[in-house]
């Protein structure tokens, strides 16, 4: 009550006080009817008699011995009190609703914020924490800015805001700031089945409050990443196609797209989620020779076209369509002859710098000047970056599993009956494959030819 301001609130909490006192004396009432009703009737079996004390109406007091006939009477004095104590308690009910949960809900969230607040200082002192060491590096070699070093509080200091953040929630559960702080923290913290009941709680909360979807993709994204760490990969799917259609930007979901069609297919084995990402991807991706995208971009670009085709054709063999696996695979290898192509033009250009650098040098020798020393530089700066791109383009290449399109597409060639289109095909992998799939392909080669002279189907190896 001394808390209590404001006059209607006030007014409220003592009529509550009353509807108590009101419920508590009817409880009280009806017990000792009923234990006196019990007794006079306990005593008239026994054949002993009751006696009560009455006043007459000048005030003088006297016993009065109890009958059978008075047993009625007190039956129905219990009725009564019954019937007393349901109004009662439907007074005190109404009391509670309209009076005392109204304050205790707004004293409640005054409480959260003042907490959420207060956790927020908390917090706030932990990051100026003394004893999280810090450096600042000003040599040049390895660059500047400040580096943790140690943080052996990390672990122990959490702990405070941390209760004042379920606290907060406990006071106040609507109130979802806390409980999306504590599900960065404990997914900061490594804590992942535990953020995730946060990041789920937080969404709840957050859609009552009719909150746009937009808003919440991240909060998609953060499931869905934590589903992966846990290796729970198809909950994690359900969530990252949450995000995706949460998602506004156009150029992070066509992006992601992709990426989505890539964990279907290599996660979770759904292959048919997975050809549709990907058609989505292959339909709406950049243009790589129109789009300006750099060089490492479009080496990728090429790079994860392959891959989606490969991936398309792999629901289609699943499907038993060999026609559109065969479009599927051979679209494939295409976006790899693209990639061999660059690399090409890109070896080439390498050559012909590393050529002129050496001319350069040799007339380094006979006479040395300015202007040739210059050429020399500038040279020396473009063969060096034609090598960093060759390397890059090198990795794209090796990365990209062309054999298994290869020779998935020399199996539907020989259903086919074309086993020289298939032969060929086998000898492109002899000139790229690795040693184990040299020598299968040498074997299937020498199949091939058999088959070719005498006309007797053997099965590919």
């Amino acid at each position: 009550m001394a808390e209590i301001f404001d006059p209607t609130e006030k007014q409220g909490a003592l009529s509550h006080k009353q509807s108590i006192e009101n419920l508590e004396k009817s409880k009280k009432d009806l017990k000792n009817s009923k234990d006196f009703y019990h007794l006079f009737e306990a005593n008239l079996a026994r054949g002993k008699e009751t006696k009560i004390t009455e006043r007459r109406q000048n005030g003088e007091s006297y016993e009065k011995t109890l009958t059978e006939i008075d047993l009625v009477s007190y039956r129905e004095k219990i009725k009564q009190s019954e019937m007393d104590l349901k109004i009662k308690q439907k007074e005190y009910n109404d009391s509670k609703l309209n009076s005392y949960e109204v304050f205790r809900s707004k004293k409640s969230k005054e409480d959260a914020e003042v907490i959420y607040y207060l956790a927020g200082l908390v917090k706030q002192s932990e990051n100026e924490n003394k004893e999280r060491l810090k450096v600042v590096n000003r040599l040049g070699i390895a660059g500047s800015g400040i580096f943790v070093l140690f943080d052996y509080k990390r672990n122990t200091d959490f702990y405070a805001t941390a209760a004042l953040w379920e606290l907060a929630t406990k006071l106040d559960p609507m109130m979802k700031e806390p409980v999306l702080d504590l599900a960065k923290e404990l997914k900061s913290s490594g804590k992942k089945a535990k953020a995730i009941d946060f990041y789920k709680k937080y969404l709840e909360l957050a859609r009552g409050e009719k909150i746009e979807e937009s808003k919440l993709a991240e909060i998609y994204f953060s499931i869905a990443s934590l589903y992966t760490e846990l290796k729970q990969n198809v909950l994690a799917s359900s969530f990252y196609e949450l995000y995706y259609k949460a998602e506004t930007d156009f150029k992070k979901r066509i992006q992601f797209s992709y990426e989505l069609g890539s964990f279907f297919e290599n996660r979770t084995g759904d292959l048919e989620r997975a050809a549709f990402y990907y058609g989505i991807w292959l339909k709406e991706r950049t243009n790589p020779e129109t789009s300006g995208l750099t060089f490492l971009e479009m080496c990728e670009l090429y790079r994860q076209e392959f891959l989606a085709e490969l991936g398309i054709s792999k629901l289609y063999s699943y499907r038993k369509k060999p026609k559109e696996e065969k479009l599927s695979l051979n679209s494939a290898i295409r976006s790899y002859e693209r990639l061999k192509d660059i690399y090409k033009v890109e070896e080439n250009k390498n050559s012909d710098l590393k050529k002129e650098i050496l001319f350069i040098k040799r007339n380094l020798l006979e006479k040395t000047d300015d202007s040739t020393m210059a050429q020399y530089r500038l040279k020396d700066l473009d063969f060096q970056e034609s090598t960093s791109r060759l390397g890059m383009i090198r990795t794209k290449l090796n990365s990209t599993p062309v054999t298994l399109a290869m020779k998935r597409l020399s199996v539907l060639l020989e259903e086919e009956k074309d086993f020289l289109a298939a032969r060929k095909i086998y000898e492109s992998i002899v000139k790229i494959g690795n040693p184990i799939e040299i020598n299968l392909s040498l074997k299937n080669i020498d199949r091939i030819n058999k088959i070719l002279e005498d006309g007797i189907k053997r099965e590919p190896l």
